[in-house]
């Protein structure tokens, strides 16, 4: 069983969320790159800047299998977590909480250490490696990074995580709605707090549909409302109507 789980670990995605840089003026190899590679022996997976999260595929493979935030990036300290897609034992899904340094002149974490868990009875700790280009071409954009807030779990419903941007109301939410409200497309800080009046700014669908998400998360329904009835028209989403279930209903 722990072999299988190892291989889970490396057959899914984890979402990168916000991360902490080393002052405002950090060293250009203080900024986490666009790609890179993730092994747990014998497993990798690799792993590209998707905006807001790193998504994790196997070789070869289109297949999404980890989403990945970092919750720290400096010189002292690189911590991120993550979850895989899929259930790991058919009910709870593989979650890590990965910690390391990065290595003098970056490109690669030194004394990598995850340690994972499956729902409540399954846990342990295993080294990992993480390697990557350290060309300035491949360091992420920083002012494109998404929503600075690692998921967290629900002070008044622990099972229940909350992704970026949602308040403790989130959890009240049903199991449906709740699915329906994850994030799924890169949305920056500044767009994420649009307020109704700024809908014309925006003219890419995808983009609208996850700001009204991103409103509702927050407990903001008014705001949640305007942007997912614009999304739907005239921005014409086929992703619109299903969250606007959760405003009109």
């Amino acid at each position: 069983m722990k072999g299988s789980l190892l291989a889970a670990i490396l057959t899914v995605v984890l979402v990168f969320s916000g991360f902490h840089l080393d002052g405002q003026s950090a060293p250009s190899q203080n900024i986490p790159p666009q790609t890179m590679r993730l092994c747990i022996q014998p497993h990798c997976l690799n792993l590209t800047w998707a905006g807001d999260h790193y998504e994790g595929r196997e070789d070869g493979s289109p297949t999404l299998v980890w989403r990945y935030w970092i919750t720290n990036w400096d010189s002292t300290k690189v911590e991120f977590s993550g979850k895989t897609v899929n259930p790991a034992d058919g009910v709870y899904p593989l979650e890590a909480t990965f910690t390391g340094e990065l290595a003098p002149g970056g490109g690669s974490i030194l004394n990598g250490s995850a340690a994972w868990r499956v729902g409540y009875s399954q846990s342990g700790i295993v080294a990992y490696t993480l390697v990557w280009d350290n060309q300035p071409s491949n360091k992420a954009a920083i002012g494109d990074i998404a929503v600075a807030q690692a998921p967290r779990r629900s002070t008044t419903n622990p099972n229940i995580l909350l992704p970026p941007g949602a308040s403790e109301a989130f959890a009240s939410y049903p199991a449906e709605v709740r699915a329906i409200l994850q994030p799924e497309y890169p949305l920056t800080p500044a767009d994420a707090e649009r307020p109704c009046s700024e809908t014309k700014q925006i003219t890419d669908a995808n983009t609208a549909v996850e700001i009204g998400k991103f409103a509702f998360r927050a407990g903001e329904i008014d705001r949640a409302g305007c942007w997912i009835d614009y999304s739907i028209q005239p921005l014409q989403s086929v992703r619109g109507p299903s969250s606007a279930g959760c405003w009109h209903s």
